[in-house]
């Protein structure tokens, strides 16, 4: 409905300038009678007020747009400033605890009494610290790996393989457990790279082989006239346009 309502409006726009431009054609055209100046400058004022009416539209909208993103750039530089004195009054609050804490400490204090707070020394609870990393046994540690799921499935086939021999499957198991909780994700650059190069068979020309184009064939079978190499389940996407405001 939108496309349509948009369509709609920008044919009445181009009718409207159409129709007063053929009005003129017709009066200066006039084999009958020589051309009224006041009609054609009445239909020139018309023009001229219909271009005006659209460039006013044009700077309306473009000013609102910009009006956007100004105001979007200052509130994300108001947070930022927001969230930097956030910052600061955390750092006064861990400042100021820190030192009672360390007071408290000195003089062998548990408590501190007051009207409306107490203070209380306590001990938290149990947590690990890591001082020396290399010393941790590795299966207590873990390792983040990232691999293109072509590599990953070829180390899962030589596991599997292989696995059975050394820990009866219990590597094997534990990698594909590993596995369901993974996360995927398409690094969109090399597929770009990929469907924006060259398809191998006809070397980017779209063309046939010589006895395909014989046999009656238009064009490359492999990339479908392209000239393209493809990937499965993902497209070249060249026809989406944006709005720039100059």
């Amino acid at each position: 409905m939108t496309t349509s309502r948009s369509s709609l409006s920008l044919y009445n726009i181009e009718n409207e300038l159409l129709e007063l431009l053929q009005l003129r054609e017709e009066v200066e055209g006039d084999q009958a009678a020589p051309p009224d100046p006041a009609e054609l400058a009445e239909i020139d004022k018309q023009v001229q007020a219909y271009v005006e009416r659209e460039v006013r539209k044009a700077d309306g909208i473009g000013d609102y747009l910009n009006e956007c993103i100004t105001r979007a750039d200052a509130l994300e530089a108001e947070a930022q400033r927001i969230r930097e004195r956030a910052g600061m009054w955390r750092r006064r609050y861990e400042s100021v605890r820190n030192t009672t804490l360390r007071v408290m400490q000195l003089f062998h204090l548990k408590t501190v009494e007051g009207v409306r707070h107490t203070l209380a020394v306590k001990r938290n609870p149990p947590s690990v610290e890591i001082r020396q990393p290399d010393l941790v046994p590795d299966q207590y540690q873990c390792i983040a790996v990232k691999l293109s799921l072509d590599v990953w499935k070829a180390v899962l086939d030589v596991v599997d393989t292989h696995d059975s021999e050394h820990s009866g499957g219990a590597l094997s198991a534990a990698l594909k457990a590993a596995e369901r909780k993974a996360s995927y994700d398409q690094p969109l650059t090399p597929v770009k790279e990929a469907l924006k190069a060259a398809c191998p068979k006809c070397l980017g020309s779209g063309l046939p082989e010589r006895q395909a184009a014989l046999a009656g064939a238009g064009h490359c079978d492999a990339c479908g006239g392209t000239g393209h190499a493809g990937v499965p389940g993902c497209e070249l996407v060249t026809d989406i346009v944006r709005l720039e405001v100059d």
